[in-house]
């Protein structure tokens, strides 16, 4: 009787301490931390952002740089590993496209400066990009958004064809 007794006690405590921990729907990071991915596929001539607190669709614009918003940090959260970033679907319509940086608003390298991810490349197991931290620390304890950089080097970012796809990857935490 007492085995039964202390196992549904037991029980009870853990799905209460797991309620107190779940996360937010609308944002990236809670108190447990987790894999998060998102992917980003350009669509009727904008970027569409699927995932766990993800921004939703914007447009592709015609400048040579674009910082993707992929998805809302929650206040207080932090890089607990590189991010990986996948091609999906080979990218086209421009002669160079690449991932040339991940951050936050206000610092678009603040994870991976400099990197040089092809986005044209063929799509493989092997074809992928974990880079070497810039740093886990944010630059805020504010919510604030995950940004993927593209580079079109001379061309516009909107003359990419529709279908260009990749995968955005990252365990995410945030501190109580």
């Amino acid at each position: 009787m007492y085995p039964i007794i202390v196992f549904f006690l037991l029980s009870v405590g853990l799905f209460a301490q797991n309620q107190m921990l779940s996360c937010p729907a609308a944002t990236v990071g809670c108190a447990i931390p987790a894999a998060y991915s998102w992917a980003i596929t350009k669509t009727a001539g904008n970027w569409i952002i699927a995932g766990t607190g993800a921004a939703g669709s914007q447009a592709a614009t015609a400048t040579t740089t674009q910082a993707i918003n992929v998805a809302t940090m929650a206040a207080n959260w932090f890089m607990l590993s590189s991010p990986t970033v996948t091609t999906t679907t080979a990218c086209a319509g421009i002669t160079v496209i690449t991932l040339t940086g991940i951050g936050v608003t206000g610092s678009a390298t603040l994870f991976a400066a400099a990197q040089t991810y092809d986005l044209k490349a063929a799509v493989s197991a092997t074809n992928l990009l974990t880079p070497v931290l810039a740093t886990l620390t944010p630059n805020t304890t504010a919510s604030t958004t995950l940004t993927a950089t593209i580079s079109g080097t001379a061309q516009n970012i909107s003359a990419i064809t529709d279908g260009c796809s990749f995968k955005l990857s990252a365990v995410i935490g945030v501190r109580p």
